[in-house]
């Protein structure tokens, strides 16, 4: 009887200093709660997002272009239909109008109240298939620049027959 008590004895002293050892005195044991609630207290690391302006207040360039054109960070897309692109910018209109106005070749520069139209401008630097832009910046009523970018279409490399022209005078009649 003696033998089992020792032996139930040092079984328990030894699990005792195993469990004692196995934790260390820099982390005391927790349990899954407050686990839970050191994690949420934790600051969330956000990588900040990429800068807007440059260092002399001038729009930056995004990663994103219409037709060759490049456009600036902060651009948001309101509306694409097809080749009509319209954004929202929370700059100014004289800073939007200045990262356009020197990316677009125009001899056509309509003013519109605070902004402008650039009439079948070509972006700068754009080689190849050039498409004609009709690019429209404007106050938003939202607060903010409004930026409408309509693509041209080239003109047909063959002009259509006597046939077709009828028929498509027909067709826009009936729809009338």
């Amino acid at each position: 009887m003696r033998t089992a008590r020792t032996f139930v004895t040092k079984a328990l002293l030894t699990a005792s200093l195993v469990a004692a050892c196995s934790c260390s005195r820099d982390e005391p044991v927790r349990g899954p709660e407050a686990r839970a609630r050191e994690q949420a207290r934790a600051p969330v690391v956000r990588p900040l997002p990429d800068p807007l302006y440059g260092p002399s207040g001038e729009l930056l360039e995004s990663n994103r272009r219409v037709a060759g054109l490049q456009l600036p960070r902060g651009l948001e897309v309101t509306r694409e239909e097809g080749r009509r692109h319209i954004y929202h910018h929370g700059a100014s209109v004289r800073t939007v109008q200045a990262f356009f106005g020197t990316r677009l070749v125009t001899g056509a520069v309509d003013p519109i109240g605070d902004g402008a139209v650039y009439r079948e401008a070509t972006p700068r630097g754009v080689r190849g298939g050039i498409v004609k832009l009709d690019v429209t910046i404007t106050p938003s009523s939202h607060g903010g620049t409004r930026v409408e970018i309509v693509e041209i279409p080239p003109a047909p490399r063959t002009l259509p027959s006597e046939a077709e022209v009828r028929a498509q005078l027909r067709l826009m009649q009936q729809n009338e």
